[in-house]
């Protein structure tokens, strides 16, 4: 057996070693690119009766739907818990047709507001238990249009009233009680959303007569309302879908361009217009968020196409989805996962 000389081992060591050393330097200075995995659908339990409003508690999130007619109404619900998957609960009983027009939710409960036959509508989630509950809601009143919750057990409302301009109204114990309702500035026009950063601090944008939108806020608990319209939202002719904490709110804007994720710091006193983005004509979009900076975005390109996208620090990144065949209608967020609805598809993503 022939020897290898030193000198020509020692050569080959150091061969060796400058080889490994430059795949690791190599690998440190090449980011492998692993693909996000899409967003999958699930079909809703329920064929006959559409998902209509869904909401997010920090762990868990709910998805509710109810006959638009008279004829053998029904109501439906489904949970998706921490372990993940969607599973049915039990609703309450229905007698006529219920319209949802949207929902809030706290750390462990939910609000879901809309109208029926006899007027307001307001159903309540509460994770601990799993249950959905009918809450007496204010006297008085014709249908809900918004909801927004800000702490435990701490909401507020706008509903619709026989003879009167849209009313105001809050709870600190879960909608048990109400306090008595406060008239808005405008009257005749359509609430477009309704949005509180805090139990003094709330923004509310309605359609008006002339196809722009009027926006109010009011800084004492709803006392007095102060038009916020500025030359930079004198063009938009709506303002939907928004987030607040405190004074500082995010939400989305629709302009003759078309829309934009918006953002205020002054609850509305001046603005800053953000990402642009298109979806079909005649459609709006679904906008949530788990934090001002982190927020999920859906609706449709092309009317029968769904489409979501995550908005994180400022970009605006679409996401591939799979077994979603209808527009995504509504998007909800809680503190560790966001969900959506089609009319009788489910999805969650991390938030």
């Amino acid at each position: 057996m022939s020897r290898v000389p030193t000198n020509v081992r020692s050569w080959a060591k150091v061969c060796v070693a400058g080889a490994i050393a430059a795949l690791v330097l190599a690998s440190c200075g090449t980011a492998v690119v692993v693909p996000s995995p899409p967003v999958s659908g699930v079909p809703s339990i329920s064929i006959s009766v559409a998902l209509t409003s869904v909401g997010c508690t920090t762990n868990s999130c709910v998805a509710i739907g109810a006959s638009t007619i008279d004829d053998s109404p029904m109501s439906v619900g489904e949970l998706r818990g921490v372990s993940g998957g969607w599973k049915g609960i039990a609703t309450p009983t229905v007698t006529s047709a219920v319209s949802f027009q949207g929902s809030s939710c706290w750390a462990d409960t939910c609000m879901f507001v809309g109208q029926d036959a006899t007027g307001d509508v307001i159903w309540r989630f509460e994770a601990s238990t799993g249950l959905v509950s009918h809450v007496n809601p204010p006297s008085g009143g014709t249908g809900v249009q918004a909801v927004s919750c800000y702490a435990s057990l701490s909401c507020a409302t706008i509903d619709d009233a026989t003879g009167s301009a849209p009313r105001f109204e809050t709870t600190s114990d879960g909608g048990d009680t109400w306090s008595t309702p406060v008239l808005l500035p405008q009257s005749g026009d359509t609430v477009r959303f309704l949005a509180c950063g805090s139990s003094l601090d709330c923004i509310v944008a309605m359609s008006s007569s002339n196809d722009f939108v009027d926006i109010y806020a009011t800084l004492d608990g709803g006392n007095t309302w102060t038009q916020r319209t500025t030359s930079v939202t004198a063009g938009w002719e709506t303002l939907t879908s928004m987030t607040c904490r405190k004074l500082v709110c995010v939400g989305l804007a629709q302009e003759q361009s078309g829309w934009h994720i918006v953002r205020t710091a002054t609850l509305g006193r001046t603005w800053s217009v953000k990402s642009p983005f298109s979806v079909a004509a005649n459609t709006a979009p679904t906008f949530a968020c788990s934090t001002l900076t982190h927020c999920v975005l859906g609706g449709t390109k092309d009317g029968l196409t769904p489409w979501l996208a995550t908005y994180n620090d400022g970009a605006l990144k679409a996401q591939k989805l799979k077994y979603i065949p209808s527009p995504i209608l509504q998007l909800a967020c809680g503190h560790k996962i966001c969900a959506g609805i089609g009319v009788t598809t489910l999805l969650a993503l991390r938030s």
